[in-house]
């Protein structure tokens, strides 16, 4: 028990102070020269007070307040109130923290003044101030958390409301793989971002010490640590970092979603803050709660836009893909229908009516080809491709394949080179299928590389399969591309500029009809202009098959090209067209020709942009699926000429894409009609004419 000054304390106040559960402090004011106060005696402290307020049990009376409580421990402006009360004699309510023994203490303090002293009472209220410090954190991580789908920056924003509340610092680590990795981490002082990167990395491969942090998420609960070096160990690495922090306590919050561990909350203190004890575990675990809500929020978010983004990429795939078919089944029926009323009309020469027939036979195959490959991913949408499986000999099928692609490669200078092992075992295949697979692969090859270029196939064996090669040195495959090669309706060309022409589904009829065989393929480029290489492997035949014959597939038509010339209604005009696709130019030249007109004709939207000014045409007819810029942008480019070097020159977009948004799209552009092919003769050039200004008799 305190002992009293000889100044003296009554004995009855004396008593009822010893009595209270609430610390209480009498003090005399120490007054200077001039009257004012400078400091305080302490008369008396309560049995409470030495406990509360960590006085110990050494004598205190005579002392000086500032000699008993610094500054730190009793906290900032409780002298001020003191000198406040001791000067105007009214009593004073004050809230301040003080620090006892590293642990941070809330007390409501009540100083009045009687006869001259100084009675102080300290009421503990640590525990209100804690609830009210978690309702507040709490309500305030809600609020976060419910506002926002970034969670990286939501998670920052909740462990921000720790610090400095509850802690110094903190961080969230989340599980991947089996380990903890580092998520967000916040600092007080953001001097100690990097010490806090530091702690983390120590505590994020599993064990530091003693410290199983695995076993931690493993069993779901908060683990907190006082003696953290212990924990963590003292090797020369553990204490740097322990040091560079100053950690004085941790408390580990596991993450817990559908009862299973996700990630860790770290909470820590450091030797300037108080330590953690038991009564903040409550609240770092409902934080950490809502912290792996927050997580899974937004991992099921993040899936529901991935799977929206998948749904709405492979509707724009499919709409792209219709747009393609459209334009693949009309340009050789434009080219076929023009040949044909040209044919009747009887105005060909005997070249002219045979090359018709060889250009109406061509494209009637290559529609075949269109219509085959529809019909096979029909086929394989629905599951009714079916396989008639025997002994085959892949190398008398790539035979059969080279040569006939190789007039073609022939046609445009690419080299093939072959390379076949000796004695290749039997693959059991369907051989109609198996050289479609093959069909496909030696074309697109020679398809996609330019002129002068070269196409090697390669036919090994391995120990229990049959591989073969397909390497080409031409425009390669993109490498964002290249995961969705054999994929349906996708194709990496835009369809309005696209060079190559093509439905895109070789390759994805290839992929099930090997996988349909047992077998696999893959692609592989090392990215634009630089090649690509195909290669399939087809599992060996088991005995009791018996060998089969391989029958080939019919070789392509080789067609020249001419105009013919024609009858008289567009006598005098003068016509630019732009249309890449050889046939479909040679049959729209030969039919204005045959009407009168002169016609220039361009194979790029560059071509025609250059033609323009400098031929002054009467009437302009694009097609829109041009190699190097579509003809939306080639028609917005000579719109933007001035009308003496034809920018106001009359246009008709002619062309595959036929929907509706096609034709809105053409007329806002500036074109002045929209004809999807195939278009009659005499319609196109009632067309022309029109916009030439004539009239036509009826």
């Amino acid at each position: 028990m305190a002992r009293v000054s000889r100044s003296g304390v009554p004995a009855s106040l004396k008593a009822l102070h010893d009595a209270s559960p609430d610390a209480v402090l009498v003090l005399e004011p120490q007054r200077g020269p001039d009257g004012e106060v400078r400091d305080f005696r302490l008369l008396h402290a309560n049995p409470a007070a030495l406990r509360s307020l960590g006085l110990g049990d050494a004598p205190l009376q005579g002392l000086h307040l500032s000699d008993v409580l610094s500054e730190e421990t009793l906290g900032p402006g409780q002298r001020a109130v003191c000198v406040e009360v001791a000067e105007s004699g009214l009593a004073r309510v004050h809230e301040c923290a003080h620090r006892v023994q590293a642990h941070q203490r809330w007390f409501r303090t009540t100083t009045v003044r009687l006869e001259g002293l100084l009675h102080v009472t300290f009421a503990d209220i640590t525990a209100e101030k804690r609830a009210e410090e978690a309702l507040e954190v709490l309500a305030a991580a809600s609020g976060s958390l419910s506002t926002s789908l970034s969670v990286d920056a939501t998670l920052k924003a909740v462990l921000s409301l720790l610090v400095p509340r509850v802690a110094e610092f903190c961080a969230l680590d989340v599980r991947e793989s089996g380990l903890v990795r580092t998520r967000v981490a916040v600092h007080g002082e953001p001097s100690r971002s990097q010490a806090l990167g530091h702690l983390q990395r120590l505590l994020t491969f599993g064990r530091a010490g003693a410290l199983d942090v695995l076993a931690v998420l493993e069993r779901g609960e908060p683990l907190l640590l006082t003696d953290v070096r212990g924990a963590v160990g003292a090797d020369a690495a553990s204490s740097r970092v322990l040091d560079e922090l100053d950690v004085r306590s941790l408390l580990l919050a596991p993450l817990s979603a559908h009862g299973e561990s996700v990630g860790l909350l770290v909470v820590g203190t450091t030797s300037r803050g108080r330590t953690l004890d038991a009564r903040d575990v409550p609240l770092v675990r409902e934080v950490a709660r809502r912290a792996a809500g927050a997580l899974e929020n937004a991992r099921l978010f993040e899936l529901s836009r991935q799977e929206r983004t998948r749904a709405e990429e492979a509707n724009r795939a499919k709409d792209e893909f219709l747009a393609i078919v459209s334009h693949e089944l009309r340009q050789p029926l434009n080219a076929m229908l023009g040949w044909l009323r040209l044919y009747r009309s009887g105005g060909l020469t005997t070249d002219q009516r045979e090359r018709a027939l060889e250009t109406v036979e061509r494209n009637v195959l290559a529609q075949g080809q269109l219509v085959e490959d529809l019909l096979d991913v029909s086929r394989i949408i629905t599951g009714k491709l079916r396989l008639q499986l025997r002994r085959v000999q892949v190398e008398g099928l790539l035979a059969t394949t080279l040569e006939t692609v190789s007039a073609t490669a022939h046609t445009k200078g690419i080299r093939l080179s072959t390379r076949v092992d000796a004695g290749l075992p039997a693959v059991s295949a369907d051989p109609e299928r198996m050289q479609q697979v093959l069909w496909n692969l030696l074309s697109n090859a020679i398809k996609f590389t330019p002129r002068g270029g070269q196409v090697s196939v390669r036919l090994s064996r391995l120990e229990d399969a049959v591989e073969l090669s397909v390497t080409d040195t031409g425009v390669g495959i993109p490498g964002a591309f290249l995961p969705y090669v054999f994929e349906r309706f996708r194709q990496a060309e835009p369809s309005a500029t696209r060079t190559h022409r093509g439905l895109g589904l070789g390759l994805a009829i290839v992929k099930y009809v090997v996988e349909q065989h047992g077998g696999t393929v893959s692609a592989d480029s090392a990215g634009e202009g630089r090649g690509a290489t195909f290669t399939v492997r087809l599992p060996l035949a088991g005995a009791g098959a018996s060998e089969s014959e391989v029958e080939s597939l019919p070789p392509a038509v080789p067609t020249p090209v001419m105009a013919p010339e024609g009858a008289r209604l567009l006598a005098g005009l003068s016509v630019l067209v732009a249309e890449d696709e050889p046939d479909a130019c040679e049959v729209l030249v030969t039919i204005f020709q045959a009407s009168g007109a002169r016609v220039a004709r361009a194979r790029t939207a560059a071509e025609a942009l250059e033609l323009v000014p400098r031929l002054r045409p009467d009437v302009l007819v694009f097609d829109i699926g041009l190699p190097d810029e579509d003809g939306y942008a080639l028609i917005g480019r000579v719109r933007n000429l001035p009308p003496e070097s034809g920018g106001a020159t009359p246009a008709v977009a002619l062309t595959g894409y036929a929907r509706t948004e096609d034709r809105t799209r053409a007329f806002l552009a500036g074109f002045q009609l929209h004809l999807p092919k195939p278009v009659e003769p005499a319609e196109l050039v009632a067309v022309v004419a029109n916009l030439a200004g004539r009239r036509l008799a009826r």
